[in-house]
């Protein structure tokens, strides 16, 4: 194959179409942002309340189960959203953190390396004599 010709190589009638088709996984299955998914569990929490309702007044078991059911995938949606803002928070967090401590070492930084060799100095001083 390493020493083919490009007509070789077409010749094998390969084509994007008869790949199999490529599932989602579960994270792309959620929203991608945190208020999304938050509404996104709001909508499956309603849907949900409102199945379960008309399955239990007219005495529907499978819809009041489906109504269950989308019920708790509109909790677990809200739970992806609560925990990708609290993610996004720490990450903001930990950013400006890092800025701000960034630039105190810029205003302070030759202050602390000049009381550092100072320390240093002293402490030879006092060990040489």
């Amino acid at each position: 194959m390493l020493n083919s010709t490009p007509d070789e190589i077409g010749s094998n009638n390969f084509s994007p179409a008869s790949l199999p088709p490529v599932e989602p996984t579960r994270l792309e299955t959620f929203s991608k942002t945190a208020s999304a998914a938050k509404m996104s569990g709001t909508y499956h929490e309603i849907a949900g309340f409102i199945k379960r309702t008309v399955g239990r007044l007219s005495d529907n078991m499978p819809l009041e189960a489906d109504g269950k059911n989308q019920q708790l995938i509109g909790k677990v949606h809200h739970l992806v959203g609560s925990l990708r803002s609290a993610h996004n928070a720490v990450l903001q967090r930990i950013n400006r953190t890092r800025q701000e401590s960034q630039a105190v070492f810029r205003e302070h930084g030759g202050r602390f390396l000049d009381g550092a060799s100072q320390f240093v100095d002293d402490i030879k001083k006092a060990f040489l004599k």
